[in-house]
């Protein structure tokens, strides 16, 4: 990926955390480890399940860096990814 795209899509990123941040303050760091149990045990019982991985460690990152409702929004991917609901 060249540098140009790179640039646009880290600045998208931001964006978006930014206004997600704004959009939803009731994520906390209590719903971000609760979502994070929840694919955890998605995952165990899963194959194949790269894309979904994946999206569970941004979600974990954005979370540990105080992201919460980015960190959802991945673990939300996560779970849509393994087909699991709620």
């Amino acid at each position: 990926m060249d540098l140009a795209k790179i640039s646009v899509l880290a600045l998208a990123l931001c964006a978006v955390s930014a206004t997600a941040g704004i959009a939803n303050e009731s994520d906390t760091q209590a719903s971000c480890l609760a979502a994070q149990s929840k694919v955890s045990a998605a995952l165990a019982n899963a194959q194949n399940a790269d894309a979904a991985r994946r999206e569970s460690r941004l979600g974990l990152e954005a979370c540990n860096a105080g992201f919460y409702h980015q960190g959802m929004v991945y673990y939300g991917h996560a779970m849509e990814l393994l087909g699991v609901k709620g």
